[in-house]
């Protein structure tokens, strides 16, 4: 997971892909869970935050889509 811009809480969308930033001033650490639908099966997928800004935590994830 790449730096991504902290200003902007939530996702989002980008041409190659998606960033996240989420306030977890209280964390000492961030997982971002993310989920496919894959032949019927729910797969789960977690990458660790490690760009922090103060009590920002963001990343930004190449390939993301809708």
């Amino acid at each position: 997971m790449k730096p991504a811009d902290p200003r902007y809480l939530g996702a989002q969308l980008t041409e190659g892909g998606a960033n996240f930033a989420i306030w977890a001033a209280a964390a000492d650490a961030v997982e971002l869970c993310l989920f496919n639908e894959v032949n019927g099966q729910l797969l789960e997928t977690r990458f660790a935050m490690t760009h922090r800004d103060g009590p920002i935590f963001h990343g930004y994830l190449a390939g993301v889509r809708r």
